[in-house]
């Protein structure tokens, strides 16, 4: 049985997305009588609701948008997969193993995942949402923060062997994404391999969450830029992947000797445990560079 995916016009493919972001926020009471959705944060949530945990917050707000951010990749012919809720981060798991801890304990769950499907389900992006809308809890970011850190450096790692035939040009071309709420806003950071053992970590963009419908017209066109723009970083991440791939399988087939990117690309990972290590790193970051997107902590 084959799988039929559909894929858009571009313009076609955006269209939807931007109703469907929309559609998040708003119900067919105000406009968009056609794109009703279970999640109406304007009629259905309201600040207070968001305020009360991070389970609501992710529900009305974070798994939708990155749902939707998925949808659009599909449509435009990547094949990408988002999975909701407390998952394993595979490449995590893996480095660890390789490293010798091999306890089912030694593990990393996301708030979210996104899978490139046609490269063996490889993590592209992460999400962590650090309490309810609003909450200004600096432990808990601060340790989100590092524990997203090291994720990415994981899934670069993983990246890197299993496509250790490519060429390092193709390789820093190279970003993963997370994405992290907490206190009003949504931040987009990205991690890429500058040089040997140099890992980059960026801010690439932050954006307030919309949740006040008389500032609507204010606050909507940033939220959909922003999540277009993750989109389209993603894309980027995936057909940089396809470019590596096609190097490393050009290279398989040569009889002369190629680098190999699992020696330039081999950070150092460490599983933070919340208990432990939450207080230690509750006063160092995030913190952003000067001059980075809305800088702020």
């Amino acid at each position: 049985r084959l799988n039929c995916i559909e894929v858009d016009d571009k313009l076609v493919a955006e269209k939807k997305f931007y109703s469907a972001i929309l559609s998040i926020l708003f119900t067919n009471h105000y406009c968009f009588p056609s794109i009703l959705s279970a999640e109406e944060v304007y009629v259905n949530a309201g600040v207070e609701i968001l305020q009360k945990t991070e389970t609501i917050y992710r529900s009305y707000i974070f798994d939708p948008c990155l749902k939707n951010v998925a949808k659009y990749l599909r449509r435009t012919g990547h094949q990408i997969t988002f999975l909701p809720g407390e998952i394993e981060l595979n490449a995590i798991t893996k480095q660890l193993q390789q490293s010798g801890m091999k306890d089912g304990r030694y593990h990393y769950n996301a708030d979210g995942v996104f899978h490139a499907d046609e490269f063996s389900n490889i993590e592209i992006l992460l999400s962590e949402v650090s309490n309810g809308y609003g909450s200004n809890s600096n432990g808990k970011s601060s340790f989100d923060h590092y524990k997203a850190m090291f994720g990415m450096l994981a899934m670069l790692r993983t990246l890197a062997q299993k496509y250790s035939k490519g060429s390092f040009d193709t390789f820093r071309k190279l970003k993963v994404h997370f994405l992290h709420g907490h206190g009003d806003a949504v931040r987009h950071w990205s991690m890429s391999v500058q040089a040997p053992g140099v890992f980059v970590m960026n801010k690439e963009q932050r954006v307030e969450v919309p949740v006040n419908f008389f500032e609507k017209n204010a606050s909507l066109i940033p939220f959909l830029e922003f999540y277009s723009t993750v989109a389209g970083a993603c894309a980027e991440t995936v057909e940089t992947m396809g470019l590596l791939r096609a190097e490393h399988v050009s290279a398989l087939r040569k009889t002369t000797k190629t680098g190999n990117l699992t020696s330039i690309v081999n950070p150092v990972i460490i599983r933070l445990n919340e208990g432990k290590h939450m207080t230690i790193v509750a006063d160092e970051g995030p913190m952003s560079i000067p001059g980075s997107p809305n800088c702020d902590p």
